[in-house]
């Protein structure tokens, strides 16, 4: 994360993060409207699931909520949207007023309140995950600051690592103390979540070492991450648009097999959705550009 003003930072983000957001809250409960429909063929109760939909997405909320006789719905995996472009927003105030000595204890406090927010019943915007996002940020500023996932370590680092990081992380795995951001479940609080992002770090280094191995891999990884914006949007519409539950009865006693071929399908969904939306953006701006450069030439 680099340094920039703080107004200007937000707006950019915003159109980054928050205006995808929104289009795909809307396409989502346009889709889940015209899928219900076309599955139940029943008008009144389509349009009451897509209301709940589009309420619980609107208001950012991670996790479905019911209130009363009222029933929202969680906004599927787009909550990490909300979460990152939070953390991005506050990290980058704190690069702005903070003296670079103090950021971590900044993070880190901030992060905590994020965890104590994870208790309240109703955190719209996911702010908590948003809150809780700024420590791991500052892990990723740090390790590029300092050039971690670049250097070479020496025996007496890398067994120090395993004792400090990755053993608490296997442990914590065995007896199910993990971190869902999701559904602001922190099983020991902080020192969770803070083991967690060191353990991140730990696969960044490894990730970064696999062009050595093929860069096939690591291209392909490459690829997914820079498209990840979009997969993430696509993969929220088809989540929460389609009822998949009513494709399970139609597999019997091959519940497993149903389970790949739902799988299977959902990942071309996916994957296609994705290439074609690629391609589209990259038609349009050629375009856009052409239209431009005979303007120009006309003016000339």
């Amino acid at each position: 994360h680099r340094k920039r003003n703080v107004a200007k930072g937000f707006k950019a983000l915003a159109r980054e993060l928050l205006v995808p957001y929104f289009v795909t809250v809307l396409i989502t409960t346009v889709f889940n409207c015209c899928f219900h429909y076309a599955f139940f063929r029943y008008l009144p109760g389509a349009i009451s699931e897509s209301l709940k939909v589009f309420g619980g997405m609107v208001l950012g909320l991670s996790q479905t909520v019911t209130i009363g006789d009222l029933t929202l719905f969680a906004n599927g995996p787009i909550w990490y949207i909300l979460a990152m472009f939070w953390s991005l927003a506050i990290f980058n105030a704190v690069l702005n007023y903070a003296k670079e000595e103090h950021i971590p204890y900044y993070a880190v406090a901030i992060s905590i309140v994020g965890w104590l927010f994870s208790f309240v019943k109703i955190m719209p915007l996911c702010l908590s995950q948003g809150l809780v996002g700024v420590v791991f940020v500052y892990m990723g500023y740090y390790a590029k600051k300092k050039k971690l996932l670049l250097k070479e370590y020496d025996i007496k680092e890398k067994i120090l690592f395993v004792l400090l990081v990755i053993i608490p992380n296997l442990i914590q795995t065995y007896f199910g103390l993990v971190t869902e951001m999701a559904d602001n479940a922190y099983s020991l609080g902080p020192i969770t979540y803070i083991e967690n992002g060191l353990m991140g770090i730990f696969f960044l280094y490894i990730f970064i070492r696999m062009n050595s191995i093929t860069g096939r891999i690591s291209g392909l990884l490459r690829t997914i991450g820079r498209y990840s914006l979009y997969i993430m949007c696509i993969h929220t519409i088809e989540m929460i648009a389609i009822p998949w539950y009513t494709f399970s009865s139609h597999f019997g006693e091959h519940q497993l097999l149903g389970f790949f071929v739902i799988f299977l399908v959902r990942l071309v969904i996916i994957l296609g959705s994705c290439f074609a939306f690629v391609k589209a953006k990259e038609l349009i701006i050629r375009r856009i550009a052409l239209i431009k450069d005979k303007k120009r030439n006309c003016d000339a």
